[in-house]
Order: C-alpha cells, then structure tokens, then sequence
C-alpha cells in the first residue's frame, strides 16, 4: 500500500514537472519580449526564420536555443539569482563588506554601432578580417621598436607583481583590479615615442586614463604593482619630449565628485573635463568652464562592471550619464569608405537619447572607426585623437579649442580594405596639428590586447 502511494506521489511530481516546464515554454514563445537587455548590455537573441539551409547546417536550432533562453520568463529574477550565487562563490576579503568578483582579465569590450553606414566588415570584435589587407608589423620590427631607451629602476613591483584576476565590489561601487606590468609600461612608451620620432614637429600629448580603483579602492589594490599611480609616473618617466598631461592628481583632486560611474571602467564626462582641463592647462590652451554650458543627462545606465559580475547590488544602483552641449558649432562625419574618405554620413557629437543599454554611447554614438569633425572655433587649430572608447567622452570638450578635429580608434581602423589609414600619410597635409593618445590604463598596459596592436598598424 505504502509503494503504491509513493508511486502515486511520484507520478504527481513528475507530471507537476512537466506543467511547469510545458507552461514555461508557451508563455516564453508567445509573450511579447523585450529585444535589448539594459542590465546585460546587449541585444537579445530572437527566434530565426525557418529555412532548408539553416536547418540543414544546424543555425536554426542554435539560433532557437539562445532565442529561448533570452526569452525565459522572469528572466531578471533568474539573473539575480545568479548574481547571489556567484557573488557567494567569489573570494570575500576583510570586514568593510568588500567583495572580489573574480573575471578573467580580457580586451575592453570593443563595441560598434552596426547600424552606422561608416563601419565595415570585422570591425565589431576589433581584429582584423578575413579579408584584411593591413600591413601587420613583424616580430623583428616589433623587438626593434622595444629596443628604444627604457628605464624601469625604482620600478621593480612591476616586474615581480601579483597578479589578481576581478572586480571589487564596495560601497555600490564597481572596480576593477589593475595590474601593472614593466613590459606594459616600456611597450606604451615605446609607440608614443615611436610617433613623436616620426613627427618630430609636432605635439605629441599622452592621456593615460587611470581606473577608479585607484581613487576609491582599498590600499592592497592600489599599492604595488596595483600601483596605477606609480604606473603611470613610471611611463611619463620613460617619455622626453611628450606632453605628458598629470590628470591623476587633477581627478584625484575632485574625487568626492561624480568622476567615475558605479557601475562603468569609463570616467563620466566630468572626470574627462577634468582631463581636459590638465590638458589644457598643460598645452596653453584655454578651458572652457563646465558652469557655462547647458547639462542634460540619461538615466538607467548599468555598464560593463556590472556586465562582468552580474552583482546585485550593482544592478540596484545604476548611473546616470551627464553631458554637456558645446558652447561651439560641431559638423561631424564618418565614411562609409576611410581608406578613400568616400560615402561621408553625418554623425553627432553628442547624442541625448540613446536607444539600447549602452548609454556611454551618448558620446560620439560609441566607438567608431573615424571621424572628421569641424568646429565652430576658431582657433586654426588641428588635432588628432588617437583613442579608445575613454576618448570618446573627451571629444565634446576638444571642440573649443581646435578648429578640426580627426578621431582614430586603432582598433577598428587597417583592419579590412575600407578602412586604411597609415599615420605616416595621414599626417603629411598637417604640420602644425596635435597627436593625442588617450587609453584606459588597462590597455595602455596591455600589450597583446587591440588597442595595442591597432596602434602598431597605426604607425607601420
């Protein structure tokens, strides 16, 4: 009697099961789903048409399953879930409620507007294409560039250093964890100073954009050779005849402001007014106050850290993106074709409403290959930024003092036919202008990452 009951009890479980899953998938295939995760940072998988081919070699069903997993019921409860369990398996250190979510170190998320006419093939991950008809630079020609002078005494925490993999998580902040290294240090200032040799007339000015651990951090992540300060004095040590603007001591100097978001690696438009000023200050050039212009600004803003950790207290503290409108007229354009400056689209400075998760795409539209921007000041003035995506939110304050602005990420640039540009040539019409390099610290450091390599295909 008693076996019979349990099997009875069996047979109500498993088909309760069975419901509950049957339930799960209709309403997952026929409720109305949202097509952008704003905590994720991305566009969600939709379900594929139906067709022979994808049937045949498979996509369609692959296609399905990332269709239906994006469309789960109750997907951001699941996804806190997560976040608890991974916060509870990561390391927890001390008493001040810190927590170190461990990641794997990799590329700064290389991101594109794909719906831009002026991005080309392979340019969304920032390797290059198939099709790629760059002129990589050699082993040899690499080693040799090494060779410039170095001076790494004083220095040793770099070269013998801990290395720790992850995000620190404190006081709703986000930060992640810096590892400097003496390789990384000499690399850098060797392709700035490669450049500065290549335009002996020209300024060369490099912005290293520190990370907020360095300023909000407890001191094991900002000393030794997570030392971003003494990283950074280390490569301005290594860089005679390079403007060398000392942003880390102006934004330290403004820390208690809202410099970096919580959730973000990128410094707000404000921590990169703040840079600018220094530049400014440093290059002669002539600041245009922040008190002066119109603010508005976008809520909602869950970046990369959180996209990284999935954190929950993260996710319970987004950020908002101020910017601030030029005081001066801007005429920007990217190409549909860079390597011939063909096919020219409009593009915006700073765009106030942002659709999708992204919302550090208010400046520039998010990282693209090139662009031409025109000014209302009237300077005569010329500059070209070398930048990653932290460059983006310094453009808008560029545009006071330079007449003609030109914007190269490395990472997406010689990396198919459409999108040549060799510094060398690029430079040869604009003997007065100013060459900026402006990197996050963490891939100024990196030298096997894209922003390193797109800068030596730069200057081949």
């Amino acid at each position: 009697m008693k076996n019979k009951k349990t099997s009875i009890f069996s047979y109500i479980i498993i088909a309760s099961f069975i419901v509950f899953l049957g339930t799960v998938g209709i309403i997952s295939m026929t409720d109305t789903d949202p097509t952008i995760s704003e905590r994720e940072q991305r566009e969600l998988a939709r379900y594929p048409q139906f067709s022979l081919k994808s049937f045949f070699n498979g996509s369609f069903f692959s296609q399905w399953q990332a269709a239906y997993d994006d469309t789960l019921p109750a997907r951001n409860f699941w996804l806190d879930v997560y976040g608890e369990i991974r916060t509870a398996a990561t390391i927890s250190e001390g008493e001040n409620g810190e927590v170190l979510v461990v990641v794997e170190d990799e590329d700064e998320q290389v991101e594109i507007d794909k719906e831009d006419p002026g991005e080309g093939t392979g340019e969304e991950t920032g390797e290059p294409s198939e099709n790629n008809e760059a002129e990589e630079m050699s082993e040899e020609e690499l080693q040799e560039l090494l060779k410039l002078p170095f001076d790494g005494t004083g220095y040793e925490q770099f070269e013998n250093g801990t290395k720790v993999s992850g995000v620190v998580v404190k006081d709703k902040r986000g930060m992640q964890v810096f590892n400097g290294t003496l390789n990384g240090a000499k690399g850098y200032s060797a392709v700035v100073k490669k450049t500065k040799s290549m335009f002996p007339d020209n300024r060369v000015i490099s912005i290293v954009a520190p990370n907020s651990a360095a300023f909000y951090s407890d001191e094991k992540y900002h000393t030794k050779n997570h030392d971003q300060k003494a990283w950074i004095d280390l490569v301005e040590k290594n860089m005679p005849g390079i403007i060398f603007p000392h942003v880390y001591e102006e934004i330290e100097a403004h820390k208690d402001e809202y410099v970096y978001f919580y959730t973000d690696h990128h410094w707000t438009t404000r921590g990169a007014y703040y840079a600018y000023q220094q530049l400014s200050k440093e290059t002669g050039l002539e600041a245009q106050s922040i008190n002066e212009l119109e603010e508005g600004k976008i809520t909602g803003f869950l970046g990369s850290l959180y996209n990284k950790t999935n954190s929950k207290t993260l996710a319970k503290n987004p950020d908002t993106v101020y910017y601030y409108m030029p005081k001066v007229s801007t005429k920007a354009n990217t190409y549909g074709n860079v390597t011939n400056m063909t096919s020219p689209h409009s593009a915006s400075i700073i765009h106030k409403k942002v659709s999708g998760s992204n919302k550090y795409y208010c400046f520039t539209g998010g990282d693209k290959n090139f662009i031409s921007i025109k000014t209302g000041a009237e300077t005569g003035k010329t500059a070209v930024l070398i930048k990653d995506s932290t460059g983006n939110a310094l453009v808008p304050w560029l545009c006071h003092n330079y007449s003609q602005i030109y914007v190269i990420d490395p990472r997406h640039v010689n990396t198919s036919k459409n999108n040549q540009i060799k510094l060398s040539k690029f430079m040869k019409d604009k003997p007065d202008a100013d060459i900026i390099f402006c990197s996050f610290i963490y891939n100024a450091n990196n030298m096997t990452g894209v922003f390193y390599k797109g800068v030596l295909r730069l200057i081949k």
